[in-house]
């Protein structure tokens, strides 16, 4: 007796076995059908793909990337698990919302009014912001950004990261940038400022290599048990520096402009070098390990 595809059976009922194979067969070309259906869903994307002002954009599975552009309002997730194999592109977006806890390859925003980012993850190709908005990105506890960390632009900047900055930061232009370095976190090789960028540095965590500022006014606050382990140059401007506690295991450069030095707590082991204007020194505390350098300073102490 000949079964489905001609299989050669040898049953006391050829019906029934002959019915029972055509079953079988049946059920596993429908299973191909139902798993290649499967696979597909499991690829998934970045919804709704074309987006219109006020949509949110769910991002999971393995999406090849994905770019926006002239929405009034957009709200992008990217789900944890999610591995997106190409470069998130956000640009000239009024009100922007972004927050991913996948993997990234490259983020780039440009040219958007008001930008916030959140990342939960990893972003392995860098993070590049360029506009003159107001821009916000925030690295939380055991989040990465393992490339360059940019802001292009005479922006108001707000960076706050608990997590691994494995580049620093670079900023190019003028505007505002403040950057608050939680207990824990560790931003590794430099804070780099070019322009005028007011610049306000606020430090619980780590911070290695040079933390080198531009011309506008800086402050720089070191908290216990915050590190920094590398030269710092305030650069031109009226800057402030306010060593509270915790290490600088470098020397401390506060340049030209009417500068002010204040150490309650810590300890500065390398030099601390006065510009050439009226800079101002407050000593409460804390230790200073090599020589005070200074052309024109005042100096008030309330130390015994």
């Amino acid at each position: 007796m000949t079964g489905y595809h001609g299989l050669k059976l040898h049953s006391n009922n050829g019906l029934v076995a002959g019915s029972t194979i055509h079953l079988k067969l049946s059920l596993f070309f429908a299973g191909l059908i139902i798993g290649t259906s499967a696979s597909t869903t499991a690829r998934a994307d970045c919804d709704p793909a074309v987006p219109v002002s006020g949509d949110t954009v769910i991002c999971t599975g393995n999406p090849a990337g994905f770019s926006s552009n002239g929405q009034g309002d957009l709200t992008i997730d990217i789900l944890s698990g999610t591995n997106l194999n190409g470069p998130l592109t956000l640009s000239n977006i009024g009100t922007l919302n972004a927050k991913s806890a996948g993997n990234l390859q490259s983020v780039t925003l440009t040219d958007n009014g008001v930008a916030t980012f959140e990342n939960s993850g990893n972003i392995n190709g860098g993070l590049v912001v360029v506009g003159n908005g107001i821009y916000s990105v925030t690295n939380n506890a055991g989040a990465s950004i393992n490339a360059a960390f940019s802001f292009t632009g005479d922006s108001a900047n707000t960076i706050t990261n608990a997590g691994t900055l494995n580049n620093g930061i670079t900023i190019n232009g003028n505007g505002t940038t403040d950057i608050f370095n939680k207990a824990g976190a560790s931003l590794n090789s430099g804070i780099f400022v070019t322009g005028a960028s007011e610049t306000f540095v606020d430090n619980f965590g780590t911070i290695q290599s040079t933390t080198q500022l531009g011309t506008g006014n800086d402050t720089i606050v070191n908290h216990d048990p915050g590190q920094i382990n590398g030269f710092i140059d305030q650069g031109s401007g009226n800057d402030l520096f306010q060593m509270l506690g915790g290490r600088v295991n470098a020397d401390v450069n506060q340049s030209d402009g009417t500068d002010r030095f204040e150490l309650s707590g810590g300890e500065v082991t390398g030099f601390l070098r006065a510009g050439v204007d009226n800079d101002v020194m407050i000593w409460t505390g804390g230790l200073i390990g090599g020589s005070i350098w200074v052309m024109a300073m005042t100096m008030l102490s309330s130390r015994d």
